[in-house]
């Protein structure tokens, strides 16, 4: 046997111990010398494995001691620094959820039809065009206007339907920023806007609508799939979360939800948010593990 880490904290040990059983490496937990706890390896043929898990263990253990030493000094700073240290742990996600209110604002909340369909997937044709034209919701996209792969998600028809998407926007944005780096992150946000709103134009057979919501479902996917598949990623996401966001979806899909949020739900732009996140979570788990082998 070989002593690999000694921890002043017991819980230290205790979650090391349990990190490397659940790969494959037996361990012996004992009392430190002066204090504290050891965790020992029972092979010496696992010794370069445990030590790699071990630097990851410690690097995630050490970013968790200083998020939460960045939580006290927010507590005793002036609330515009505070307000200021907030916007640096998730700019893209404030900047977002900012353009989402100007532009819902903009638009009155869906009662401002022509600056709606400035945002929309596909602008309608206009009233005084003959019936049966050749007019197609793809129209405008095969025209160069790209931009509208993307905007709908800064549309919101009612005040319910905009708060609603500002909170799980904050809660599941800001740490998906921080684990992700801003530039990915902000990758991964045109990936999944672009597969929520493709799948609510293409399953729902309209370019009537808009919301952050696939995103946000895209958010919970992404974060579901990367801690289940890579517990190593330092991700936890409450299964109560999940549980309430699928339940949500499969409601939306009985229509028990129509009207509640100004109008018919977007469910396919759920099903398609939530998909992109799991297929991202789950392609970054997978590089992650290979990582871990090397």
């Amino acid at each position: 046997m070989r002593k690999l880490a000694s921890f002043n904290d017991p819980a230290a040990a205790e979650a090391l111990d349990e990190l490397l059983s659940s790969r494959n490496v037996p361990t012996v937990v004992r009392d430190g010398d002066g204090g504290g706890r050891a965790v020992w390896i029972v092979s010496e043929q696992d010794l370069p494995k445990a030590e790699r898990l071990l630097a990851a263990f410690l690097a995630h253990h050490a970013a968790a001691e200083q998020a939460q030493a960045r939580a006290l000094t927010l507590a005793k700073v002036p609330l515009q620094h505070r307000l200021l240290a907030h916007f640096l742990l998730g700019p893209i996600t404030w900047l977002l959820l900012g353009a989402s209110v100007v532009v819902s604002f903009y638009t009155g909340l869906g009662d401002e039809r022509a600056r709606v369909e400035l945002f929309l997937i596909a602008q309608p044709p206009p009233a005084s065009a003959i019936s049966g034209s050749d007019w197609t919701v793809w129209d405008n996209i095969s025209a160069g206007q790209l931009w509208r792969l993307f905007t709908p998600i800064l549309l919101h028809f009612h005040p319910f339907h905009l708060l609603f998407n500002a909170f799980w926007l904050r809660d599941l944005g800001v740490p998906s920023e921080r684990f992700l780096g801003s530039f990915h992150y902000s990758l991964f946000l045109l990936w999944s806007a672009l597969l929520s709103n493709l799948a609510q134009l293409v399953l729902g057979l309209s370019p009537n609508f808009g919301g952050l919501s696939g995103v946000v479902y895209a958010l919970m996917g992404f974060l579901w799939a990367r801690s289940h598949f890579d517990p190593n990623s330092g991700l936890r996401v409450p299964n109560g979360w999940v549980i309430f966001f699928v339940g949500w979806m499969v409601i939306g899909f009985t229509g028990l939800l129509d009207g509640l949020l100004g109008g018919s739900v977007a469910n396919y732009a759920h099903l398609g948010g939530f998909a992109a996140g799991v297929i991202y979570g789950y392609i970054g788990a997978m590089f992650a593990k290979q990582r871990e082998r090397r």
